[in-house]
């Protein structure tokens, strides 16, 4: 059967489409007992793989993912990378556009994705968000301030879109201390070693895209195989979340396979365990910089 016959036969309770109704607010609260105590309770929300521009990727999707984010208060929002889907550049100042109105104490970042490479529009996105209040971190730092303290959030460009031996190169910095990566794919985090005690913020998997009952995920995007899917990992002597994402790709719908919109709640308690995500219903070399 065809990926749209399978899509068709099953019932629609079973969480298929792209339609805004379906996002989920999944919260996740995220050990991390090396960070700065300052950053004990900090919001990260985390929005990947819009995919804007894709076949069944509409303007009120986008938008609707948004509006979840900032009705959850985050202190800081990250893009992960492959926000839209083609090669104009106008896609990206639409995406850009949908963000006014959208704000967080700390700031917007993002990084870029494959699609944003594949396209071959890396140089004119990076025109787009200089004309924004979003900070594209291209393998750069900036530092977010809390309570007198500093954290490092550094934002690479997609893994598999630069040399390795450019990556390598990063690594120490990444190992010297704790500190937030936004990083598009997951597979990045096989370069870690036990050094590494920050986060991780990847995308790229969309989770799966499509899961089906009894047969499980059909896609997998990254290279380690179902490795990386979704949710919380390893990563060096750190932790890695991998968002699901919001678009999709390959086919035009999403199956047993949600919409998410992540909130990362990070904590620095040293007896904490880690916890599983929660999830809220849906309802109908590096250049630095300072943010204060």
């Amino acid at each position: 059967m065809a990926a749209g016959g399978v899509a068709a036969a099953l019932p629609l309770s079973y969480g298929m489409g792209l339609h805004p109704s379906g996002i989920e607010v999944v919260r996740a609260r995220i050990n991390l007992p090396f960070l700065p105590p300052a950053f004990n309770g900090l919001k990260v929300a985390l929005l990947s793989d819009l995919h804007y521009g894709a076949v069944g990727v509409t303007a009120g999707l986008v938008e609707a993912a948004f509006e979840r984010t900032l009705q959850a208060r985050p202190d800081v929002i990250c893009l992960g990378g492959d926000l839209v889907t083609g090669r104009t550049s106008g896609l990206m100042r639409d995406v850009l556009a949908m963000l006014r109105g959208v704000s967080a104490p700390l700031g917007i970042f993002a990084a870029l994705g494959n699609h944003e490479f594949r396209w071959g529009i890396e140089s004119s996105a990076a025109a787009e968000f200089g004309k924004s209040p979003v900070h594209l971190l291209r393998n750069e730092t900036v530092f977010l301030k809390r309570g007198g303290a500093r954290l490092p959030l550094i934002g690479l460009d997609n893994f598999f879109n630069q040399p390795l031996d450019t990556l390598r190169r990063l690594l120490p910095e990444l190992e010297s201390r704790p500190c937030l990566v936004l990083e598009h794919s997951p597979d990045f985090a096989a370069l870690l070693s036990p050094r590494f005690n920050g986060l991780v913020l990847a995308g790229h998997t969309h989770g799966g895209q499509v899961v089906l009952p009894g047969i499980g995920r059909m896609l997998s995007a990254s290279r380690f195989g179902l490795r990386y899917v979704a949710g919380e990992y390893p990563a060096g002597g750190g932790r890695m979340y991998i968002t699901r994402g919001i678009g999709a790709v390959l086919v035009p719908f999403r199956v047993g396979c949600p919409p998410e919109v992540s909130i990362l709640e990070l904590s620095t308690d040293r007896r904490m365990q880690v916890s599983l995500p929660s999830v809220i219903p849906a309802k109908a070399g590096i250049q630095s910089a300072s943010r204060a």
